[in-house]
């Protein structure tokens, strides 16, 4: 360089990108589990879904109009519910797309990942013979031995755990939104004798 200094352009960022890890980060988990728990605390004190004339028999004209203004009357089938659960759809599809790929991006790669142990190991024959019979000794399944690098796990697939839970979690609010789209309340009167 002859004495001038250059800037460095600014990276541009790439929106998709973007969108993907600000929807898997666990802190937008957090919060929207937060929102939506206070709104339901709030929707489960103020009775839901009932006609105008029930609540200013109950609380007067004033207060209803105060109340509906807010959106406190009808809050499990507002559009701003509804999007908090489809925002909170998505944060865990993502996550779990993500963390899926990732594991065995990481997993093909052959380094070992971070939360794994070193052991020390003593006696006859090769180390890897040797690594292979301590850890099935303590009841862990050899998954692979290759390059220096011994992968072996107990207990059940934890990324399969993780995704039944997430895909239980998925359908349970798949079916909320269902519920909050489709679902009414209502009263019918059954007459004795009448179909």
């Amino acid at each position: 360089m002859n004495g001038t200094i250059q800037k460095k352009r600014p990276s541009r960022v790439n929106p998709l990108g973007w969108l993907i890890r600000e929807f898997t980060r666990i802190r937008l988990t957090v919060w929207l589990l937060i929102v939506m728990g206070v709104t339901m605390i709030v929707g489960s004190i103020f009775p839901q879904g009932y006609g105008a004339e029930t609540y200013v028999s109950a609380w007067g004209e004033a207060r209803y109009l105060m109340y509906a203004k807010l959106g406190l009357l009808n809050l499990f089938h507002s559009k701003y519910f509804l999007v908090l659960g489809v925002i909170l759809l998505l944060n865990l599809v993502f996550c779990s797309v993500v963390r899926l790929s990732g594991r065995r991006a990481g997993a093909r790669s052959g380094e070992a990942p971070g939360y794994a142990r070193r052991l020390r190991i003593g006696g006859a024959g090769t180390r890897a013979d040797r690594a292979c019979n301590v850890l099935t000794s303590r009841g862990y399944r050899i998954l692979s031995d290759t390059g220096g690098t011994l992968t072996a796990r107990r207990g059940p697939w934890p990324e399969g755990v993780s995704l039944l839970y997430h895909i239980a979690m998925a359908i349970a609010i798949v079916g909320f939104i269902i519920s909050a789209v489709f679902s009414f309340e209502g009263d019918v009167t059954l007459w004795p004798g009448e179909p």
